[in-house]
């Protein structure tokens, strides 16, 4: 039987999973799976203009046969995104160092892994996931992408985020 283990949400509305999860074995010795995945999606004429804030997580599968593990947002460990840099078309990101105090998810008691909300200062709103994250050795890339708000405009800009999972 399945067990729901996490259900996103941003500021109490769900957020849509359109796009295949990517599945690794959970870090540190524990048991169960890390599951990565983003939310968003750009299916209708309507989705161009929705700009709520989606997200990247990194959740983790406990592998628990019974019961009911539906972990919130509450439960994991809270990146972000810093500034845009627009000399170079990047945005910064948060140290670990700077978030939980300098320890991974896994080494805090009570935390089922780790989020990111796509947004950043200077940014454009809109910016949802659309695809399967691609791992690569230690490394996850999530691809992203923020529509043009004329849906018969197939443009808009978007971001390859790279990280490590296990953090």
């Amino acid at each position: 039987d399945a067990v729901r283990i996490f259900t996103a949400e941003n500021s109490g509305k769900r957020q849509a999973i359109t796009a295949e999860m990517t599945i690794k074995k959970a870090p540190n010795s524990k048991p169960g799976y890390m599951v990565l995945f983003g939310t968003g999606k750009y299916v209708s004429a309507a989705d161009p203009g929705n700009k709520d804030v989606q997200s990247l997580y990194g959740v983790w599968d406990e592998n628990i046969a019974t019961g009911t593990l539906n972990a919130t947002r509450t439960d994991l460990v809270a990146y972000t995104f810093g500034a845009l840099i627009t000399a170079n078309n990047t945005r910064a990101s948060q140290q670990q160092a700077a978030v939980n105090s300098g320890k991974t998810w896994y080494a805090t008691t009570g935390k089922k892994g780790w989020m990111i909300d796509l947004t950043c200062t200077g940014c454009a709103a809109g910016e949802r996931f659309l695809d399967k994250p691609l791992l690569n050795g230690p490394i996850a890339y999530f691809l992203s992408h923020v529509p043009s708000d004329d849906p018969c405009t197939p443009s808009g800009n978007g971001w390859v985020t790279a990280l490590d999972p296990n953090t």
